[in-house]
């Protein structure tokens, strides 16, 4: 018997002392750490004619709620705390209305121990949600253009749903279209989205419509016999050689596009301004001008001030000119003069806007050689050099000239040398 005792004790010590053994390998060769991970708590719930509302306002909210955990891990298996690697709960199923504290449960990966969380609860109020349908109206909000006014108004939607706390919907009345009408002269089609309102027509939160918007007709005419006529820019002339008035996405453009008149004839068309002078222009500009030859019957109830936005650009690749040169005889015989016909004349020049640009500070003329002519009319070519790569285009015309002997001084007379 006392052997047996003896080997038992013998067998205890030995498992203890392995133990103690695992322990210390272990700790030595794969320690723990503490980390820590933020966890997104899922509210399970509440159930069927409940809504969670915020306690102070009574408006509904999702619980929206993060849970820090901080976990034991070993060392191999730190990769496993990850935010996907964890679940977190707070079940409301099964509550009544009222304010509650729900517990948090954290399920973490195998092999992860959780050491503490917060929160470790949630508190969420409970009330009852019901619904109710109300008659959809028009709320028009602003008054149309002036002599102008509102025809029956049309909805495509007559009735919506509203769902919602009890509370919150027993301050519904009704539910409205709103539709802005300032300063509208026409009749158009919208689509609004709808509210929910009480008596004093303020609008009642915490509460959805379905459905959530509806199209809105409205129906608008003249008091009188207002027409509403387009307005064109008149625009002369053309910008100087290498420039134009239109490229890409800049063009004329001018405000009012319109206006609106009364007349006791319809006015068919469009209005124009007075004349904008595009000649010579190399930079965009900007005019204000009056619309032209308005019928005295006419009474305008708009703008008579038109601004005109015109834009001036450089061609970006070569484009045709008309450049004037004047004709300049040279070369002419001694005690000779000479007159040429035409005294100049208009050439066609190809090149950029900044070719042509020289012309500005570089004058051309055309020549006419007269070296071994004698008196006499004679037909004889122009020769013309232009600047900085601009060409002329097509044939030079021919140039008529008239040689004539330069008069001689008049001879003294007796008279007047006595």
């Amino acid at each position: 018997m006392k052997r047996l005792r003896t080997s038992g004790l013998q067998f205890l010590l030995a498992l203890m002392l392995s133990l103690a053994l695992w322990t210390f390998v272990s700790f030595t060769q794969n320690p723990s750490t503490v980390r820590a991970v933020n966890v997104e708590v899922d509210v399970v719930g509440p159930s069927t004619g409940l809504v969670v509302v915020d306690p102070a306002t009574g408006i509904p909210l999702e619980p929206n709620l993060e849970a820090n955990v901080q976990v034991t891990v070993p060392q191999s298996d730190v990769g496993l705390v990850q935010p996907g690697n964890f679940s977190a709960a707070a079940d409301l199923a099964g509550l009544g209305p009222g304010e509650h504290t729900v517990a948090i449960e954290i399920d973490p990966p195998s092999g992860v121990r959780v050491s503490r969380f917060e929160p470790s609860s949630l508190q969420v109020k409970l009330v009852p949600q019901a619904s109710r349908t109300f008659p959809v109206t028009v709320a028009t909000r602003n008054r149309p253009a002036f002599l102008f006014d509102l025809r029956p108004i049309n909805v495509a939607l007559q009735q919506a749903t509203v769902t919602g706390p009890e509370e919150l919907l027993a301050r519904v009345t009704h539910v409205i279209a709103p539709i802005d009408v300032a300063g509208r002269s026409t009749t158009f089609t919208e689509t609004v989205p709808l509210e929910a309102v009480d008596s004093n027509d303020a609008s009642v939160p915490g509460v959805t419509i379905t459905p959530a918007s509806t199209a809105v007709t409205v129906p608008i005419e003249p008091r009188v016999n207002v027409q509403r006529v387009s307005v064109l820019p008149r625009i002369i002339g053309q910008p100087a050689p290498g420039y134009t008035n239109e490229r890409g996405n800049e063009r004329i453009d001018w405000n009012p596009k319109y206006v609106e008149l009364i007349a006791p004839f319809p006015v068919t068309g469009t209005l124009e301004t007075e004349p904008i002078e595009l000649t010579g222009r190399t930079e965009s500009f900007t005019q204000t001008v009056t619309l032209k030859d308005l019928d005295p019957s006419i009474t305008l109830l708009t703008t008579n001030l038109i601004t005109v936005t015109v834009p001036v650009v450089p061609f970006q690749t070569p484009s045709l000119g008309p450049v004037f040169v004047p004709v300049t005889p040279i070369n002419v015989g001694p005690e000779l003069q000479a007159t040429t016909q035409p005294l100049g004349f208009t050439i066609t020049a190809r090149g950029t806007a900044d070719q042509f640009k020289q012309l500005e500070s570089n004058p051309v003329q055309a020549v006419v050689d007269l070296r071994g002519y004698g008196p006499g009319t004679h037909t004889l070519p122009a020769t013309v050099k232009l600047p900085g790569g601009l060409q002329v285009v097509g044939e030079l015309p021919q140039v008529t000239v008239t040689i004539t002997p330069t008069a001689p001084p008049p001879t003294p007379t007796a008279a007047q040398g006595g």
